[in-house]
């Protein structure tokens, strides 16, 4: 894990007084991985607007709730080196779950138990588990933003898009368990696959016009806007 610190100082804002000096712990794919893509991570903004001591970072490229690409440890499995110290959770995930070499993963549907049975069954799983390690702790999820590419099974924006009903599954989970969820899908404010959005929000040195995929710093900086408030209300 990637583990940033500082020292939180006084803020203006009483309301972020809580947040000085603890550890939020965030997880996810290449979205939340600190990479080539952005200069910046959107946990990087929480950090300094909101005054965390500490930002633990978990996310990995290529990486869902329970399933990857190339071998990387899944989201479930990585929870077991997780520190009990931490003070709030926050996972964003994931299409990587259903999408490229993982769709043979079924949605499934709510009553579904075990582990690699369906989408909802491994969401409730990773809630679980979590739980139990964090019963005391805000823990707080997200939905994947849109992307502008498709996988094998479509598009990945938009009501028609293959992510829609697994966005919808996240947040029914989440609605069982009391746990708040963000829906970055709908309404993270980015739109990649407009192709001046593309060029704003997801270009790189490597990708001077845009990957469709992973946002550059300023649009980690949308998501953040997003994320700021959304952790200000929940956790």
């Amino acid at each position: 894990m990637e583990i940033k610190t500082g020292t939180a100082g006084e803020t203006a804002d009483p309301a972020l007084a809580r947040f000085a000096d603890k550890t939020l712990t965030v997880t996810g794919d290449s979205i939340t991985e600190s990479n080539f893509r952005a200069a910046a991570n959107w946990h990087d903004y929480l950090k300094d607007w909101l005054g965390f001591g500490a930002v633990v970072n978990d996310g990995v490229s290529g990486t869902g709730f329970t399933r990857t690409y190339g071998g990387s440890t899944a989201i479930y499995n990585r929870i077991d080196s997780w520190s009990n110290d931490t003070d709030m959770i926050l996972a964003m995930a994931s299409m990587n779950d259903g999408g490229g070499n993982n769709a043979a993963l079924p949605l499934g549907q709510m009553s579904d138990t075990g582990l690699g049975t369906s989408y909802y069954a491994d969401c409730k799983a990773v809630a679980d588990k979590l739980i139990a390690k964090y019963p005391d702790k805000p823990i707080g999820f997200m939905t994947a933003p849109p992307r502008g590419t498709a996988h094998d099974r479509g598009a990945t924006h938009g009501v028609s898009g293959w992510y829609h009903p697994w966005c919808e599954a996240l947040k029914e989970v989440c609605a069982h368990y009391s746990l708040p969820c963000l829906d970055l899908y709908h309404s993270s404010g980015l739109r990649p696959w407009i192709a001046a959005n593309n060029a704003a929000y997801f270009s790189c040195a490597a990708s001077p016009g845009g990957d469709g995929v992973h946002p550059n710093a300023e649009g980690q900086k949308v998501l953040a806007y997003r994320i700021s408030e959304f952790v200000k209300t929940n956790l």
